[in-house]
């Protein structure tokens, strides 16, 4: 794998191309907004600037034992909020993009900020290929949604990094196991538990580990990514069955994650209040 070329990623033109059809499908099928609600588009540019980035780092407080650093786009609430739910709730797949370049803006960070980067904030192609590893959607949920917001929004992202010279790769190296209880409203050890075991590896898992036995120096940048990260209760059973499997994770990256997000409650635990059952991480 280390030996592998590193293919070009595509022209800039197509990602121009992909926004001028997304304009298009609006106009078709008239819409507005998410965000300020201006007729239009589902996500007008003054929106989708503030939701794209640039990334950060921007760990839960209180930070799970064993969560790598986490790097998102931009703050939960508000526009990006409606955008996230719509997106994965509601089916607005003409968010996929805008989500996609969000949370490409959140793997750059991720990549800037990793050992052997480039350092925090600059923006410049890693020489290592860096792999996506989108959070599982359960299997009820995508039969009731038709496909994978995470995986979709995933693929873009690394679309976009692609022309913009980050040889990046979306590899589903885990899956769902067992069923799970909704997250939102669960306290933070709530979720640590329901989600104990909730993932394990795939077959691609097994090769990313043989990579990095192979040459540890020159084997991909291993992220997870996701959507939201709340308690980040979901991102830490992604890494701890990657780790499990031999596969070491770097960083999370997600679109959005709260700025302050934590109430006390009855017995000293946090409570995470998220609304909506979409905030699941």
């Amino acid at each position: 794998m280390s030996n592998r070329r590193t293919r070009p990623g595509p022209p800039s033109w197509v990602a121009a191309l992909r926004d001028l059809v997304e304009a298009a499908v609006d106009l078709v099928l008239p819409r507005v907004c998410v965000g300020c609600g201006v007729p239009g588009r589902s996500a007008c540019a003054p929106c989708r600037r503030g939701w794209e980035g640039p990334g950060r780092r921007q760990d839960p407080d209180p930070c799970p034992p064993g969560l790598p650093p986490v790097h998102v786009a931009a703050v939960y609430r508000g526009g990006v909020r409606a955008a996230v739910i719509a997106h994965k709730e509601r089916g607005e797949r003409p968010l996929t993009g805008t989500l996609g370049r969000a949370l490409g803006a959140a793997v750059r960070s991720a990549v800037a900020g990793a050992p052997g980067g480039r350092g925090p904030g600059r923006d410049v192609p890693s020489p290592r290929r860096v792999v996506l590893v989108p959070v599982p959607t359960s299997r009820r949920a995508i039969a009731e949604r038709g496909d994978d917001s995470v995986l979709l929004m995933a693929r873009s992202a690394a679309r976009v990094l692609r022309t913009e010279g980050l040889d990046a790769r979306v590899v589903r190296a885990l899956r769902p196991r067992g069923r799970r209880r909704d997250q939102a409203g669960l306290s933070a050890t709530e979720r640590r538990d329901n989600l104990a075991g909730a993932f394990g590896p795939r077959r691609p898992a097994a090769r990313l580990a043989a990579a990095v036995r192979e040459a540890p120096d020159a084997a991909p940048l291993v992220l997870v990514v996701d959507d939201l990260v709340t308690t980040g209760a979901t991102a830490r059973e992604a890494v701890r069955a990657l780790t499990a499997a031999g596969v070491p994770v770097a960083a999370v990256a997600a679109v959005a994650a709260p700025r302050r997000r934590w109430r006390p409650a009855r017995g000293g635990d946090l409570v995470a209040g998220a609304p909506s059952s979409a905030a699941e991480g």
